[in-house]
């Protein structure tokens, strides 16, 4: 049997503290790229920015928010460790 699926937006006030919560804790990441050199930015993108969040909803049970990050990391901080994953080549 397939999944019935659909969106819904999701209230400012309900999803507003999930947001906050969100970027808190990735704000707290870039501080610790931070401290080993690394230089990184965050910012909402999409339907987070335009505050039209969604949620999907599977045979009728709410799923998670569609919040809409985007953690970008300058390539040219990494450490050359880190380089050799691949990151040049991007």
């Amino acid at each position: 049997m397939k999944a019935k699926k659909s969106y819904v937006f999701v209230p400012r006030e309900t999803y507003k503290p999930f947001f906050n919560r969100c970027y808190n804790h990735l704000s707290k990441l870039i501080t610790e790229l931070k401290k080993i050199g690394i230089k990184a930015t965050l910012y909402p993108i999409g339907s987070g920015k335009r505050h039209l969040v969604t949620q999907k909803i599977i045979n009728g049970k709410p799923q998670a928010y569609d919040l809409d990050f985007n953690l970008e990391i300058d390539l040219d901080s990494l450490p050359p460790k880190y380089k050799r994953c691949g990151a040049d080549t991007v």
